[in-house]
């Protein structure tokens, strides 16, 4: 039971990754997407999390962190804590050395972020245990969804073609036939014969952020880390 008190004076600020929670705690004209920040913001973000501006190597690192703010926080506390012994560039190379050493990166807790008394003790710093936590839900819920975004993690993250996809969910659907998704999370939605899986697991995916469809309608992107964080 959610409880939101209702008064003329001050608002309550929600943030969430799921659309659909989104929509039944406020009416839809209240809800604000956010979206990718720009290479400006991240760099302003870079620069005040770092204490400084590294020019050129800021700017490689926050375009390889694809300008995701929690990525460019934990890479500042990472260097920050090793600093001067470590640099932005050091982090940058061994950011593209290899995907075991990006996954290392990520996968780092710890940092001036997680020290400071203003923030929650029990959040994470690490960007891939805060998607794994999203990716154990999904799991939880919907099964062919996490299976879909396991699947898709493994092509190019940008043009993820429909029809490769949907052949896999189908032939998915045929073997499961039983399995349903019924949550109070989401809008309730069924793999029976009557009802389209392969949409209701874009839906989810699309709901909690874990991609995003083209302007075409038919082939979907994800982001970069989070790629990384689902096949990790």
């Amino acid at each position: 039971m959610v409880y939101l008190p209702r008064s003329r004076n001050g608002s309550i600020l929600i943030t969430t990754r799921s659309k659909s929670a989104a929509r039944k705690l406020v009416n839809k004209k209240n809800i604000i997407a956010i979206g990718p920040m720009s290479e400006a913001d991240a760099l302003e973000l870079f620069a005040k999390k770092l204490g400084g501006n590294d020019g050129d190597d800021a700017t490689e690192l926050a375009t390889a962190l694809e300008f995701m703010p929690l990525g460019i926080i934990q890479a500042a506390a990472y260097i920050s804590q090793r600093a001067p012994r470590y640099s932005v560039r050091d982090y940058l190379q061994g950011f593209r050395r290899s995907e075991r050493k990006r996954t290392s990166l990520l996968n780092h807790e710890g940092g001036y972020e997680g020290e400071q008394l203003r923030r929650d003790w029990e959040a994470k710093n690490s960007i891939l245990i805060t998607w794994q936590i999203s990716f154990d839900y999904l799991q939880k819920i919907r099964p062919s969804a996490a299976n879909l975004l396991s699947l898709m993690s493994f092509f190019d993250r940008q043009g993820i073609p429909e029809t490769l996809l949907r052949n896999r969910s189908e032939h998915d659907i045929s073997v499961n036939s039983d399995t349903s998704y019924n949550d109070d999370d989401e809008d309730k939605a069924s793999q029976s014969s009557g009802c389209d899986g392969f949409e209701d697991d874009i839906l989810v995916l699309r709901n909690y952020s874990f991609i995003s469809v083209n302007t075409d309608g038919i082939s979907f992107d994800m982001h970069g880390l989070v790629q990384l964080a689902t096949r990790d």
